[in-house]
């Protein structure tokens, strides 16, 4: 029954997974073929490539190819969970470890269906390996998420790979022999390596919470807090620089296509940089803000409030480096008046961090909203730059201040509506 239930969850989410992602690739089928003016045009290549009229490995291995990169791309978001409330199921880690395929499986449905639908059209030029392989895709998908998985036997993951790649080559011994192999793979290949079941102690990966001894010296304590933001932001640095790009771009725009003075080009530059230096600092101050919660351990660790608010804003410092970069690419000029102001938005960010998200807009629109004013101020009262380096250690003591008062035990209630929720003590 607990193994049941346990294929029945994975194979939920495995849907959502391949609903979210089959959206984008029909969008993209339907446009080609809009473009082109006829479906053969979209299903042609992969007929040629997947289903030729002979028994191919190279069909096999590039069908592998693709159900491995897929599944990989899904593995992330169906064992978010396992190290949660799951593993206190009475299921050893094979059966979590087969559920979890499962679920790859069916996050795999795009492809599935369009190797089915594929294989449909290429039946008639050769009916003999085209339902070879027909019968092989569920083995050539299975073997691949076998094989994208961390088992506790690795010699495992290459029987899957051998097994995925013989199914879908469209030769019946070759497809019995690759059933075989796929057979060996799954008794030998033991538990998922993420699940943790009994009671043994709990495995963080990286989670400075897991390690025994706390970490001591100012550059231990830089290290934690840059490797939490890392894992709390990720790829959302690069969508912070992005977000920079509107307010360079007409910058270099403006300097590039006028004749302006030097100090009209200095002065565009210096607008631009502290608005991309306040975009990418308010950006990165929402997503840590909601991502990197308070860590009442931390609080533990013999680290002043001054050091845990300017690690923060250090990093929101070094997030800035490319922008500011570009903008003195644009009047070399603009330079010093941007590097005596990032200092103080950056620790305006990191006061904004520990302020109480009670407000609907995010913790970052007071910020912005001095961060604009401090740029429009700069760049018409050059000297002002002076003013904003000498207010850095008023800034400081602020972001000092937030530490001191902020709440270990804080709660931020999410922004829903309490009517129609069975959960809520308002909801009827």
């Amino acid at each position: 029954m607990v193994a049941a239930s346990l294929f029945a969850f994975h194979l939920q989410v495995g849907v959502r997974v391949a609903l979210r992602m089959l959206s984008p690739i029909l969008a993209a089928a339907a446009a080609v073929a809009v473009l082109y003016g006829s479906p053969a045009v979209v299903v042609a290549p992969f007929v040629a490539l997947l289903f030729p009229p002979a028994p191919s490995l190279t069909a096999g291995l590039l069908a592998t190819v693709l159900s491995t990169a897929l599944a990989a791309f899904a593995l992330r978001r169906l064992s978010l969970g396992l190290r949660g409330w799951i593993r206190h199921l009475p299921a050893d880690g094979v059966a979590h470890r087969r559920a979890l395929t499962a679920g790859l499986v069916a996050a795999q449905a795009p492809l599935l269906v369009l190797l089915g639908g594929t294989g449909i059209v290429a039946w008639s030029a050769a009916p003999g390996p085209s339902l070879v392989r027909l019968i092989g895709v569920v083995p050539c998908a299975w073997g691949s998420c076998l094989a994208v998985l961390q088992v506790q036997r690795g010699g495992a993951r290459l029987l899957a790979v051998a097994a995925a790649v013989g199914a879908f080559s469209g030769a019946l011994p070759v497809l019995g022999a690759a059933l075989a192999l796929l057979a060996v793979a799954e008794i030998t290949a033991g538990p998922f390596q993420g699940v943790v079941t009994g009671r043994a102690p709990v495995e963080h990966q990286g989670d400075p919470v897991g390690t025994a001894r706390a970490p001591r010296g100012a550059w231990a304590a830089l290290r934690l807090t840059a490797t939490t933001s890392w894992r709390a932001l990720r790829w959302r640095v690069f969508a912070a620089w992005c977000l920079a790009v509107p307010a360079l771009l007409p910058a270099a725009l403006f300097v590039h296509n006028n004749a302006l003075l030097p100090a009209h080009r200095v002065g565009a530059a210096r607008l631009a940089g502290v608005t991309a230096a306040v975009l990418v600092i308010a950006w990165l101050v929402d997503h840590l803000a909601t991502r990197r919660p308070q860590w009442p351990w931390v609080r533990s660790l013999p680290w002043s409030a001054l050091t845990r608010a300017g690690h923060d804003a250090a990093l929101l410092l070094a997030a800035t480096v490319p922008v500011t970069a570009a903008a003195a690419a644009l009047a070399p000029g603009a330079l010093p008046a941007l590097l005596a102001t990032s200092p103080l938005l950056a620790l305006r960010g990191a006061t904004a961090i520990r302020k109480p998200r009670t407000r609907a807009w995010g913790a970052s629109a007071p910020l912005v909203a001095e961060g604009v004013l401090a740029g429009m101020l700069v760049t018409l009262v050059p000297w002002l730059a002076v003013a904003a380096l000498a207010l850095t250690p008023v800034a400081a003591l602020a972001a000092k201040r937030a530490e001191q008062h902020r709440s270990a035990s804080q709660w931020n209630e999410l922004e829903h509506l309490a009517v129609g929720d069975p959960l809520s003590w308002s909801g009827t």
